[in-house]
């Protein structure tokens, strides 16, 4: 929703009133702020001739696919950008989903902590944006999986400020 709204913030007194420039994304983005730059200048060209958007525009950015429509709803108090966001490893299996979710965060957060001292404890702490499950669901994904990682702590933190240890050397 942050890049949604950095958009909205960014291109919102260019969009005429009572229009709503809608766009669908993949999630999550790759390259998020060349994309986010790439995008922008693009919508800044785009809206300086709102006959473009007429038909639904598919555009690809850094490895992105932005499907990009413009909606003419006659309100001045609406949104100038609003987004959708389609998961690209979306699965109807909630656990498949979770264990996916859980391999890209732990993987990538891994990686990112390479650098750190070693003498020292690393904690993890994800957020819980997968509204769909709670801990108990992460806890039993995590122990299906086999994933290398330095992290002496991992936690679930959900919306409600809880936090819920899903593991702990």
């Amino acid at each position: 929703m942050a890049f949604a709204n950095a958009l909205n913030d960014e291109l919102e007194h260019l969009v005429p009133d009572g229009h709503t420039i809608g766009l669908v994304l993949s999630s999550p983005i790759l390259q998020h702020r060349k994309t986010k730059t790439k995008l922008t200048q693009m919508l800044r060209e785009y809206i300086t001739d709102l006959s473009f958007l007429r038909e639904d525009r598919k555009i690809e950015i850094n490895g992105n696919t932005i499907t990009v429509y413009i909606n003419h709803h006659g309100e001045a108090g609406y949104k100038k950008v609003s987004a959708a966001f389609l998961n690209r490893s979306s699965n109807p299996n909630i656990l498949a989903n979770v264990e996916q979710i859980l391999e890209d965060r732990i993987l990538t957060k891994a990686r990112k902590c390479l650098h750190l001292d070693r003498s020292r404890p690393i904690w993890l702490a994800l957020l819980n944006d997968y509204w769909l499950t709670e801990a108990e669901t992460y806890r039993y994904a995590l122990t299906r999986m086999s994933l290398e990682h330095r992290f002496q702590k991992i936690l679930l933190v959900d919306r409600d400020g809880s936090v819920h240890p899903l593991f702990e050397e």
